[in-house]
């Protein structure tokens, strides 16, 4: 039989983080600026899992969403990467339908 071992491979410095950040989301909305600018810039930017641990949280889950719609643009895709996805993805479409025009003419 197989000896399955799960290991916590979270460092204890991670683990402090996430639980600094599980501290001030239980404080929100009564945080300093800078408070607020260390939970906002690690639910913009952290490690997803850590983030998503924290959203799936049934204590955080609500205050996790309430922090994303109350700083929705921070949290949003501006026009600027809109349109980058956009070109992204017409581009090669027309490049496929140039050459392929190209192609068959001949």
């Amino acid at each position: 039989m197989t000896n399955i071992q799960i290991i916590d491979h979270v460092p204890a410095d991670d683990r402090d983080h996430r639980d600094h950040i599980a501290t001030l989301l239980r404080r929100y909305p009564q945080l300093d600026a800078a408070e607020t600018e260390t939970l906002l810039d690690f639910l913009a930017t952290g490690p997803i899992i850590e983030v998503g641990h924290l959203a799936g949280d049934p204590e955080l889950s609500p205050i996790v969403e309430r922090v994303r719609r109350e700083h929705a643009k921070r949290f949003g895709v501006g026009i600027g990467r809109n349109l980058l996805i956009g070109l992204a993805l017409i581009l090669p479409l027309l490049l496929f339908c140039w050459v392929a025009w190209d192609l068959g003419g001949k």
